[in-house]
């Protein structure tokens, strides 16, 4: 794609513009990772609610641009020796101190405390010494990528003891992961921490929604309304940041932690002190009424969930009308956000936190009730940072949700951010001036209506008389010219002046205030001027079918479905069945070990082909594929678990694709489960039925343990009152797997392209108290030849004549749930859900 190099770091980062994104949007960059909230990575069920680094996320001491990063993973665990003698307490303070003494220039390995119980790795790039743009935050990211790999940490280690500072829950060892080697492979989350102007978030936003912004703001102008033309980027920036906090749903399943999951980014000032920053700069516009009243009118609109691009009326907030909407009472206002127990607790409404803001209160409200919870919004307060080699001050932000990395990806990820964070502050390196609504390229060749009759041209007129003077001719119309700044997306490289179905280039003004003055042409040139836009196109065949290249979006040709004429295909166009498998952990119990995997592969494809029914092109979403009483081993104890698979989100164009898909799918996870497996011990009682301890549970299915220990192996006592002694336990070894909790396959065809074909399938557990003896699946590990093995055993699954026009490979996404995979090139094996 002929893009910027920064959008493809920084697309994931949008805000949430007033609350609400296109579903193609989420689903690609926002969905759901891991199992905790909106863009969550891998190894985020903790990391979400992480508190940020102190380290990290501190601000500079001159205010030049720093940039720090959090590296974390919850893969690589540690308890403390003496756990009985350790308060919670005592344990939460290891958060943020150095373990083992494991230090760098400019960096340093840390303890987060999430989970409780247990410290997680955290490796901090220190954001007060880190400066933007210096190289310094690639070599700290690849120095701490060779320490992870010297350090080596597992289960088995020795030594197996390390200090953290200033704790008094000393020593710490280490019991995740269990394998040596592993530490090296497991994916790590990052979070970014940088200043960074509002405009780079408004312009991000309005790529997402083809520049409909301006559409919120068309309200009346009445108590809550304001002139377009006073509208500014790093305005609307700070109105969908806001937006975004107000109108969140605080009692979300999600939002059981800080404030801060609205969104995938995070302030860390005082919204107070940047109302203030903006309203300094004369970047807040003149508002009728309050700046409640405007939020309270702002939140009548929101993007359409079915097609981002348009702005709807949002009944459950509004009365009214788009032109005159009409806020319910209460609705918003009475919004809340409480945080904290007992007497410690603390909340505020939506509007209290707004008024706060334009008084100027500090903390405002939500930084406040935040201290209950984590601190981590608005913790810095009126701490800025400049622009890089500026001194225009801008906020400073926690970008969370970026994609995860294995430790040799370090410093490639933490380069492609920061070049991306480097290019903003070059684009807007000053504050911005008013905006005006480019015209769409799409629409240039449509020109403005002549006068109607209802509204005629004035009629020329002629004095009576000797002297009457000649006839007056009336002035040509001036044509309507817009300005259309470069836009690599779309292939324009270069910018010009839009004037209806011709575009000319910019007139050289010196006393221009803003660029779109540079298009104020009256009237079209006579002569033939070079349109100074051309947008680059490009043809070609492949494998004999024509296809068309237009403008930067080269990974979306638009191809014929008819042969070239006296064309012949050297090879036949064989699509490939992609099948993504997350690093999400489950834990499978024994049940891949019936009859060599073929049972469990057999019977979940029967169950989820059932799920997809022929006359249709979706699958059930609500009926889950199910495995009851799978023996297991929970703790050092037999147990059962039941498995779900559950298809989120399907599409198939013909059922013989569907069923590709589903083998696909199943082979690949069955083949994966596999190849991660773990013999261990477990105790039980002794199998009355065989002649001493016997095979076990775990091995072969038998009564229940409670029928067991009342099955006597010997003859009744004699006594007629006494009961039978309960069978001798014994000593058992089993073998149970872990596999992914995701599985996303996707099925290309030439009618519809790559992506035409695809599901979204999670699997889902449940298991009695305690924990699975062996939980522990890294798709790096296993997925070498994990391809052949699942082409070796699905065409027991669709047939064989399913397999003869297709390929198939298995790859590791970093993420769990993304249909969004189909916005990507799979070829590439790229992290395909953005954060």
């Amino acid at each position: 794609m002929r893009s910027q190099p920064s959008l493809y770091w920084l697309l994931p980062l949008s805000i949430l513009l007033l609350n609400s994104l296109p579903s193609s949007t989420v689903s690609a960059e926002l969905a759901v990772r891991g199992g905790c909230c909106p863009g969550g990575t891998v190894d985020d069920d903790g990391n979400c609610a992480a508190n940020p680094s102190d380290v990290a996320d501190e601000a500079t001491d001159d205010n030049s641009a720093g940039i720090g990063f959090e590296l974390e993973t919850t893969k690589i665990r540690l308890e403390p020796e003496n756990r009985a003698g350790c308060t919670n307490g005592q344990l939460e303070k290891a958060k943020g101190h150095v373990i083992g003494g494991r230090t760098g220039i400019n960096w340093e390995l840390t303890g987060d405390t999430t989970i409780s119980d247990f410290v997680d790795a955290e490796y901090i790039l220190n954001g007060k010494t880190i400066k933007l743009g210096s190289g310094d935050l690639r070599t700290a990211a690849e120095e701490v990528a060779n320490d992870i790999t010297a350090w080596n940490p597992y289960a088995g280690m020795t030594p197996n003891s390390f200090e953290i500072d200033q704790n008094e829950c000393n020593n710490w060892k280490v019991v995740l992961p269990v394998i040596s080697g592993v530490a090296t492979a497991v994916s790590f989350s990052p979070q970014a921490t940088a200043p960074m102007p509002f405009e780079s978030h408004s312009r991000t936003v309005s790529k997402s929604y083809n520049e409909r912004t301006f559409d919120f703001f068309q309200a009346s102008p009445s108590p809550g309304g304001l002139a377009l033309d006073s509208l500014k980027d790093d305005t609307l920036g700070f109105f969908s940041l806001v937006m975004s906090y107000a109108k969140v749903d605080k009692k979300a399943p999600n939002m059981d932690g800080s404030v801060k999951e609205a969104t995938s980014i995070m302030p860390r000032n005082d919204f107070s002190l940047i109302y203030k920053l903006l309203k300094d700069s004369g970047a807040m516009p003149s508002i009728q009424g309050s700046l409640w009243d405007l939020i309270n009118t702002l939140s009548c609109y929101k993007n359409d969930p079915n097609d981002g691009n348009n702005i709807v009326f949002d009944t459950e907030f509004c009365d009214g009308d788009v032109k005159t909407p009409k806020p319910k009472d209460g609705k918003l206002e009475g919004m809340t956000y409480h945080r904290g127990e007992g007497e410690e607790v603390d909340g505020c409404t939506m509007k209290e936190w707004i008024d706060a803001i334009e008084a100027g209160t500090t903390p405002d409200p939500i930084t406040r009730v935040d201290q209950k919870e984590d601190g981590s919004v608005g913790r810095l307060g009126g701490k800025f940072e400049n622009v890089l080699n500026t001194n225009r001050l801008v906020p400073i932000f926690e970008f969370r949700r970026l994609e995860s990395t294995p430790p040799s990806g370090f410093g490639f990820l933490v380069q492609g951010v920061e070049d991306a964070i480097v290019a903003y502050h070059g684009q807007f390196a000053n504050a911005p001036r008013l905006l005006r609504k480019k015209q769409n390229v799409k629409y240039s060749h449509i020109k403005r209506d002549a006068p109607t009759d209802a509204c005629a041209a004035p009629t020329p007129t002629t004095a009576q008389g000797t002297d009457a003077l000649p006839p007056t001719t009336p002035a040509p119309n001036m044509p309507s010219c817009s300005l259309q700044n470069e836009d690599p997306d779309k292939g324009i490289d270069a910018r010009g002046c839009v004037c209806g179905s011709t575009t000319l280039p910019l007139m050289t003004m010196p006393d221009a205030t803003d660029d779109s003055q540079s298009c104020s042409y009256t009237a079209i040139p006579t002569s033939s001027i070079a349109n100074p836009i051309t947008i680059e196109s490009q043809t070609y065949t492949d494998n004999c079918y024509l296809c068309t290249l237009v403008g930067g979006v080269a990974d979306t040709p638009s191809c014929a479905t008819t042969l070239v004429s006296g064309c012949t295909p050297t090879t036949p166009a064989v699509p490939t069945a992609t099948v993504f498998i997350s690093n999400n952990s489950i834990p499978i119990g024994d049940e891949n070990n019936k009859n060599g995997g073929a049972d469990l592969r057999n019977s979940l494809f029967q169950q989820l082909q059932k799920l997809c029914p022929d006359n249709e092109n979706v699958c059930d979403s609500k009926t889950p594929a199910e495995f009851d009483n799978v023996e297991t081993v929970v703790g050092d104890e037999p147990g059962e678990e039941t498995l779900k698979f559950i298809i989120q989100d399907s599409h198939y164009d013909s059922t013989k694709e569907c069923d590709q898909m589903i083998a696909a799918a199943v082979a690949s996870w069955q083949q994966a489960v596999a190849k991660s497996c773990k013999e261990v011990e477990y105790e039980d009682y002794e199998d009355p039925t065989a002649s001493g301890c016997g095979d076990g549970v775990v091995k072969r299915a038998l009564m229940t343990l409670e029928e067991r220990k009342n099955t006597p192996k010997t003859p009744v006592p004699i006594c007629d009152n006494c009961s039978p002694p309960p069978p001798p336990e014994c000593k058992y070894t089993a073998t149970i797997c872990a596999g992914p909790d995701h599985i996303n396959p996707i099925l290309g065809n030439v009618r519809n392209g790559p992506y035409a074909n695809h599901m979204n399938i999670q699997l889902e557990f449940e298991l009695g108290h305690g924990n699975s003896a062996f939980d522990e699946f890294i798709c790096e590990l296993i997925v070498d030849g994990l391809t052949a093995l699942a082409m070796a055993v699905a065409p027991e699954l669709a047939g064989v004549d399913a397999w003869e026009d297709i390929e198939l490979q298995a790859l590791c996404a970093e993420l769990a749930e993304h249909i969004g995979s189909r916005d990507a090139n799979v070829t590439k094996n790229a992290l395909l859900i953005g954060a």
